[in-house]
């Protein structure tokens, strides 16, 4: 087993190479490095079950304020936290970034990297805010969800235009889409990092995906008493201590997804899937047009008292 989970570990960190993959995670019973949970949604076991956890406000939670942000940041200590923001509206995401940041400066116990989310439209509002924007290094693309995912790359693709390499820029709601991974493997660092919740939503919703990450229910060949084979579609299992079941898919998933980011995956079927996916569509003319950036290696000697700082759980003996 120890061998099996060293192994993970080494596709991820040669994964984040490209771009870090944060699991959106409801699920305790899997350790992963980087996951992302929503406010009012963790709890101590999720925390301790990576090493560095980014609080997300719950955009879809109208209730959820700034002031009960901060004290679930206060009390969880993530590495990094996100303030309220507003789906399609940069302006009141804005405002309620300075509010954060207005109530954090009083709390002494605060000490978590507060993200800015920037809203469509992103580079209609970076410019009108430019000086405002420059004293941050890290911003979050949000306002992705529902995107198709060719356009989400030319969104993301304009921001980092617009940014430069020196901004760290984090993908927010995006999908697990072909034309991302494809993105991210020709053009390293497009974005820095992304969450996605495709590796739990998936099992929740009683399905399975493949490394074209569309979400299917499981079909097995069944024979009746005839002899006759026919594909039937087999429910998942319920029962006590599912979450545990639901963990080793997750995890199985997230793998895959890191591994498809890497230099060992065989490039070529890689690119013969991609066509067959994807077909000569406008994102090879996009890719075409791109800069290729540079690849780094990721550091992991820092993150053991990043974010969760219990101490717990470290990449020290994998890197």
């Amino acid at each position: 087993m120890m061998k099996q989970f060293e192994g993970q570990m080494s596709i991820i960190r040669q994964a984040a190479s490209r771009c870090k993959i944060y699991a959106a995670s409801y699920n305790a019973h899997y350790w992963y490095p980087w996951k992302l949970s929503k406010a009012g949604k963790g709890w101590d076991a999720l925390d301790r079950s990576c090493i560095e956890m980014i609080l997300d406000s719950n955009v879809q939670d109208e209730s959820v304020t700034n002031k009960e942000v901060l004290a679930e940041a206060i009390k969880r200590r993530p590495a990094k936290v996100i303030p309220k923001d507003y789906v399609d509206d940069p302006e009141a995401t804005r405002e309620s970034l300075l509010e954060f940041e207005e109530l954090a400066s009083n709390e002494s116990e605060f000490r978590s990297e507060i993200i800015p989310v920037i809203q469509r439209d992103h580079v209609d509002h970076l410019e009108k805010h430019a000086e405002f924007y420059e004293r941050y290094s890290y911003l979050a693309i949000g306002g992705m969800l529902g995107i198709e995912p060719l356009e989400q790359v030319k969104i993301i693709k304009a921001v980092r235009d617009h940014v430069g390499d020196n901004t760290y820029l984090h993908g927010f709601g995006m999908g697990t889409s072909l034309h991302l991974i494809k993105a991210l493997r020709h053009n390293p660092q497009l974005l820095d990092s992304v969450d996605m919740s495709t590796a739990e939503q998936m099992v929740m919703n009683a399905k399975t995906t493949d490394w074209t990450f569309k979400q299917r229910e499981p079909e097995f060949p069944l024979a009746d008493r005839s002899g006759e084979v026919d594909m039937r579609v087999l429910p998942m299992p319920y029962g006590d201590e599912k979450s545990v079941v639901n963990a080793g898919f997750s995890m199985s998933t997230l793998v895959m997804l890191n591994y498809m980011l890497t230099d060992l995956v065989n490039e070529s079927k890689l690119e013969e899937m991609f066509y067959e996916q994807l077909g000569f569509d406008e994102l090879e003319q996009l890719l075409a047009n791109a800069d290729p950036r540079e690849q780094s290696e990721v550091d992991f000697s820092d993150m053991a008292s990043a974010g969760n700082t219990s101490g717990s759980a470290t990449l020290d003996s994998f890197s």
